[in-house]
């Protein structure tokens, strides 16, 4: 969250103005580039998945990113919009759904609620460091920067 908002200095301007903000930003940001983009699963019983079937016990890899940016369901979906949830209730599949929607996403949403509370509170003037590369952890599960360089002042 903090990095797209630092890309965009008139978002991270607006959550410092305007805190109320936030809940909708940390939804959009799940939306746009969750940290767990996808997640194996194991069919328990025949079914047909877009006109393929499958067996019993067929492992699967299912992209939530990929439908998190579906422009069927979400318009402007390649463009990280922070009102987008402003009136709807969020329907992105960050944390998964049913029966194996995440345990911890209550908390998770708080966490980031909270760090972005503070962070824009007390450092409204926070900025990317320049000319730094962003790399992800080496890991196909968990979406995490290596590292991530900011200033103020």
């Amino acid at each position: 969250a903090v990095k797209h908002l630092l890309e965009h200095p008139h978002l991270w301007k607006a959550i410092c103005d305007n805190p109320s903000l936030i809940p909708n930003v940390v939804e959009e940001v799940l939306r746009y580039d969750a940290p767990i983009p996808a997640m194996s699963r194991t069919t328990t019983q025949e079914v047909e998945l877009a006109g393929i079937s499958l067996p019993s016990n067929t492992r699967i890899f299912l992209m939530y990113a990929s439908a998190n940016r579906d422009e069927a369901k979400y318009s402007n979906a390649e463009k990280l919009d922070i009102e987008r949830f402003a009136q709807t209730t969020p329907n992105h599949l960050a944390f998964g759904h049913g029966i194996h929607h995440c345990i911890g996403s209550n908390l998770a949403r708080k966490e980031a609620r909270i760090a972005l509370e503070l962070l824009s509170q007390r450092l409204p003037n926070l900025r990317l460091c320049p000319n730094q590369e962003f790399t992800h952890v080496s890991t196909i599960v968990f979406r995490g920067f290596t590292q991530l360089l900011v200033e103020w002042g």
